[in-house]
């Protein structure tokens, strides 16, 4: 399907792209899931593949989708320099979901893991839960300058159902906030708050610090995979990896019986 670009910016290394997209594009989206969108030259077709992302907000009303990406390579970069009004191709939404889950909930997000857990915060909020977000990044220049300058306001205001909504904001240097890692902050509340789950989005190093925190208190975790993906349906098996499940190790396709995955399935 096509969409059109509405507003295309960059935030020092990251790249933010509003898309006016079908009506079926943005209806059945479910948090957690990704979409597939074209960066190509539509006359050197370069480069072919189109690139997977994860939505950082989905707007059903309005038939909008904005994506959060970090400018990395060709492709990253071919997107970034798109004007506005330019159409390209973008998939239907693929992959597996998170669930959604009440109660206590905390979010950990890592860099550009923030698109995915953006969204997700907003559904559990949503749907009752309270939702505390450990966000960082290695220093201040990596953060996500709207999300910070915003304060979580766009959570508070969506007249939630939840009690509590948390924000906690982390540079590895100090260099805004508070200074450490987000799991580290985590870490230290769970020993006073009682989580009945928690998700997580970023670095795998981020993950599976936070894998094991969970684990040590028994609290259930998500967690998001970014493999590279070719084709995003399954047919190419370019993003199989190896998980634990049912007391077997089983090959499975991230694209489609991911991107969303129990921790504890994971090999890290």
């Amino acid at each position: 399907m096509q969409a059109t670009i509405i507003e295309n910016t960059s935030h020092n290394s990251y790249g933010f792209l509003s898309l006016s997209v079908p009506e079926e594009a943005v209806n059945d989206y479910r948090p957690g899931q990704f979409y597939m969108l074209s960066a190509n030259n539509k006359n050197t077709y370069d480069p072919i593949l189109r690139r997977p992302f994860a939505p950082y907000s989905v707007n059903s009303d309005r038939h909008e989708l904005t994506f959060l990406f970090s400018i990395v390579g060709r492709g990253t970069r071919a997107l970034a320099d798109m004007g506005k009004d330019v159409r390209l191709s973008i998939s239907a939404p693929l992959g597996n979901p998170f669930k959604i889950l009440k109660g206590n909930i905390a979010l950990i997000a890592g860099g550009v893991g923030l698109a995915p857990i953006n969204y997700l915060a907003k559904q559990l909020i949503y749907a009752g839960a309270n939702v505390t977000l450990y966000y960082g990044a290695r220093n201040k220049d990596l953060l996500f300058p709207p999300f910070i300058d915003n304060k979580f306001g766009s959570f508070k205001h969506a007249t939630p159902k939840s009690k509590q909504t948390k924000l906690v904001i982390c540079t590895d240097d100090g260099s805004y906030e508070i200074q450490g890692f987000g799991t580290d902050l985590f870490a230290t509340d769970v020993a006073n708050t009682h989580f009945d789950a928690c998700y997580a989005v970023g670095p795998k190093p981020m993950m599976r610090a936070a894998h094991d925190i969970c684990v040590k208190h028994n609290i259930p975790l998500h967690i998001s995979l970014e493999e590279i993906m070719a084709c995003g349906v399954g047919a190419c098996g370019g993003c199989m990896i190896d998980i634990k499940r049912d007391g077997k190790i089983q090959s499975v396709r991230c694209c489609t019986e991911g991107p969303a995955f129990d921790s504890k399935e994971v090999f890290f």
